[in-house]
């Protein structure tokens, strides 16, 4: 009782967040990079930004480092793949075994209940694998289903912020018998995303990079 007036007094409440990505670059005739920068970049970080935008009264700080920064802008310019992204490009047909057992074991690395389950192809392939096993996808998968796994697992990342979207709408209606025009557009999507990263970030700090 003596101490209620505690509940009275203003508290200032600081929210920090920082989008620390180390640099994953590699060496060679065309940068490689760690995925989690573009699919991560592509759901979470603009989101982030967007949304405190909304909150001009709640004082935030972003920091997106260097290292982060300049391998959103080459995922952007293109200059930047990693094995996901190589995979999702390259046309079904000219898949190596190699890669389709990375497709197989890594295209489902998404979170099952928000990601995968809410839509019903990718859901589809994703019990087949579970219940059926690795073996049996690699024995019976048709090039349409590595297809259609490459085109939901990159879909899955795109924020539901922009679902709306007539393309994205259209590609989430469609669900199955992607091509790989189809794949390139998510792609080129997912560039767009990106690209609205940096200009947007001072300005939802109020015009204060970080």
């Amino acid at each position: 009782m003596g101490a209620s007036w505690l509940w009275h007094i203003p508290c200032m409440l600081l929210l920090f967040g920082t989008n620390i990505n180390p640099s994953t670059k590699v060496a060679a005739a065309v940068n490689t990079y760690c995925l989690g920068i573009r699919l991560h970049g592509t759901k979470d970080y603009l989101d982030l930004i967007l949304v405190l935008a909304k909150y001009p009264r709640l004082k935030q700080t972003i920091n997106l480092v260097p290292s982060l920064l300049l391998q959103i802008q080459d995922y952007v310019n293109g200059t930047a793949l990693d094995p996901y992204l190589t995979a999702t490009l390259t046309p079904v047909e000219q898949l190596t075994d190699q890669q389709r057992w990375f497709i197989i074991e890594h295209f489902f690395d998404a979170h099952h209940r928000t990601m995968i389950d809410p839509h019903p192809r990718y859901r589809e392939l994703y019990e087949q694998r579970q219940t059926k096993g690795k073996t049996w996808c690699w024995q019976h998968w048709q090039p349409q289903d590595y297809g259609d796994l490459l085109a939901w697992h990159n879909l899955a990342w795109i924020d539901p912020l922009y679902w709306k979207e007539p393309e994205i709408a259209q590609w989430l209606s469609q669900g199955h018998n992607f091509s790989l025009s189809d794949r390139q557009r998510i792609i080129a999507k997912q560039r767009e995303i990106l690209s609205q990263i940096i200009p947007q970030a001072p300005r939802s700090a109020g015009g204060r990079p970080n």
